[in-house]
């Protein structure tokens, strides 16, 4: 963990993500996460707000991408050289991530409490 990084808990962050979904401004994104991997780092940063339909959600996600340590330079040009490739290819798995999501989690708000733990429960 960075120095300085402070950890929510899962409950928390979904209160952050409800609050932002419901158009209450958020400071920060409510989802973030980071890899590191060897000469490179990537940033993810997602944010909801109300869509144009009742209950719908519009979120805004943001990929950086840069370089690390003395190869930072070359690393850089990489994005720079394949950017559009590459934001089609992000482009295209969020939109399966919410075709995933709009077919299941419809199904599972619609279960009772106990009918939901039991499913999410005994799926791998």
């Amino acid at each position: 963990m960075d120095r300085g990084t402070v950890r929510t808990s899962p409950l928390r962050r979904a209160d952050r993500w409800k609050a932002a979904a419901r158009g209450g401004g958020a400071r920060k994104p409510p989802l973030r996460a980071r890899l590191t991997c060897g000469v490179a780092r990537a940033d993810l940063a997602a944010a909801p707000r109300p869509g144009r339909d009742h209950g719908d959600w519009e979120v805004t996600v943001t990929v950086r991408l840069r370089g690390r340590g003395p190869l930072r330079p070359l690393v850089s040009l990489g994005p720079g050289l394949a950017r559009r490739p590459l934001a089609r290819a992000v482009a295209e798995a969020l939109d399966d991530a919410a075709r995933d999501w709009n077919a299941q989690v419809p199904h599972l708000t619609a279960l009772g409490p106990e009918e939901l733990r039991r499913t999410l429960l005994a799926e791998p």
